[in-house]
Parts: C-alpha cells; sequence; structure tokens
C-alpha cells in the first residue's frame, strides 16, 4: 500500500494544481476516458472527479462526435444504458460542428499537421481531429482529458497536467491537454 498512498498523494498535489487552470472553465473527456469510467464496478472515482470538477466550477462538456463514438457499435442494451446515465453527466448544450467558424477548413489543416509529425502513425482519428479543432476555437476555456496524449500533437498543443489515477487496481495518466492557438497559426501558416 505504500506505494498506492504516494500516488494518492501526488494526485493530490496535482489535482491541487490544476484547479488554478480549470476554474470557471469548460473540460471535454475524450472516448477513451469515458469508456474507462463507465466500466468501472465503483462509481467512486467518477464521483470524485465530477465533485472536484463542481467544486471549482469547471463545465465537464463533450461534442456530438465524442457521444457518437461512445454508443457506436455496442451490442448490450445494459451497456448502451449504463453509457447514456454517464453521458447525461455531461453538460446538455454539446459542442458541435456549427459553432465553429470554417470547421471543416481547420479538419483538413490539423489532419495535415497530424501528418506532418506523424501522430498516431500520420492517421488520427476522425474524432481525434475533430476535437482538435474545437480545442483550438476556445484555446483559453476548453481543456481536454485524455489517456491518449500521443494523439494529440505537441506541436499545436500544451500538456497542463498528468494525473495518476488508480482505476481497477491499474495505474492509468490522465493527461490535461490545452490549445496553443498561436502554435496552430504558425503551423497552419507553414503547410
Amino acid at each position: 500500500m505504500p506505494m498506492r498512498n504516494s500516488i494518492e498523494q501526488l494526485t493530490n498535489k496535482l489535482t491541487a494544481e490544476l484547479a488554478a487552470d480549470l476554474t470557471n472553465k469548460y473540460i471535454m473527456f475524450d472516448t477513451c476516458v469515458i469508456s474507462t469510467l463507465t466500466s468501472l464496478k465503483s462509481e467512486s472515482p467518477t464521483k470524485e472527479i465530477f465533485d472536484f470538477l463542481n467544486e471549482i466550477k469547471c463545465v465537464p462538456g463533450i461534442s456530438e462526435h465524442i457521444y457518437v463514438e461512445c454508443l457506436r457499435g455496442q451490442q448490450s442494451v445494459i451497456f448502451i444504458g449504463k453509457t447514456k446515465e454517464f453521458l447525461s453527466k455531461f453538460s446538455r448544450r454539446r459542442l458541435a460542428e456549427n459553432q465553429v467558424p470554417e470547421f471543416h477548413e481547420k479538419m483538413i489543416s490539423v489532419d495535415r499537421i497530424n501528418q506532418k509529425y506523424g501522430i498516431n502513425g500520420k492517421q488520427a482519428s476522425y474524432v481525434d481531429i475533430t476535437t482538435s479543432v474545437f480545442l483550438q476555437q476556445w484555446p483559453n476555456d476548453l481543456f481536454l482529458a485524455t489517456f491518449n496524449i500521443k494523439d494529440f500533437c505537441p506541436k499545436i498543443f500544451k500538456l497542463v497536467s498528468i494525473i495518476p489515477l488508480i482505476l481497477s487496481h491499474k495505474l492509468q495518466l490522465l493527461g490535461i491537454i490545452q490549445a496553443d492557438k498561436e502554435a496552430f497559426r504558425e503551423e497552419k501558416t507553414a503547410l
């Protein structure tokens, strides 16, 4: 248990530091985080995360694309019901393409930047690209929680924090990233 205690202490320290960045902001959860949290037998970690976000007035949200990806291909009615119940905890106003001017042009730019730097084997997923565009649209107010920081180009995103979590007896590293709008503009211009 000494390792578990030290991880919990580190998590508490990092969470306190992260609170300053996230207060009165928005955070989007990546599909991998939602899938992991909905598969847990205990709701304790999920409750702790949402209590923390509520305490600092950080609104959890998702995009329409993440919502669909979470439910896509699911066969179990029970799992679909559990996932929908979990997704109901997120802001009811989902991020949508029509909220971002030149959405598809920005998607193409993000994809080309990812290809340039070999992100995710030069073939990022559609949902990761759309998520990147939303983050670029609101770089000061929107953050992303993901277990897959490698899917987001470090040339146009900043790693704000990594929070170690023990979920189902496994250590998981939750990355919190934020868009770097200036770097995105420079990379887009250089294409």
